[in-house]
């Protein structure tokens, strides 16, 4: 439906619901253009992404209260929410890899939230490999977005 919108105004062009399919047609009944819809809704992406930041700050919370069960009873929900988003995004580039890397990065608070509640602390440096491993990813994409820019204009 969002695909629509720039259309809904020519002339002469009305829009025909095709299962998944959004076909445009011009006064003669002649198809012009298929345009798909996203796999996924925004504002549905949008109410479980509000909820993943509520877990992840109620993780947060607890683990600078150090309130160990409330900490370690939020972390798998944040990340299995932060997983859930990521392959519900993952059709489109830059969402999918953004929310791979806050799976990345959820990892390493998680990692470094246990290091902190049970193990003295010494978790950091397995903890820097999941922000490390974020972090490739982000700019290994960039440096993918760039090159096809460069590319482009050449």
């Amino acid at each position: 439906m969002l695909f629509v919108i720039p259309f809904a105004f020519l002339p002469g062009l009305r829009r025909a619901h095709c299962g998944n399919a959004v076909r445009l047609r011009s006064d003669a009944g002649a198809t012009n253009s298929t345009l798909r819809r996203p796999r996924y809704e925004l504002k549905d992406i949008r109410k479980v992404e509000n909820l993943h930041v509520f877990l992840w700050l109620l993780k947060d919370l607890s683990w600078c209260a150090l309130w160990r069960v409330l900490g370690m009873s939020m972390a798998l929900p944040a990340l299995a929410v932060a997983m859930w988003i990521a392959w519900r995004t993952r059709k489109t580039a830059s969402d999918g890899v953004h929310n791979a890397a806050v799976c990345f990065w959820i990892c390493a608070n998680i990692t470094w939230m246990t290091g902190e509640f049970y193990f003295n602390d010494h978790t950091r440096r397995l903890a820097s490999g999941f922000f490390y491993g974020g972090m490739l990813l982000l700019v290994a994409y960039y440096g993918y977005e760039l090159l096809r820019r460069f590319i482009r204009r050449v």
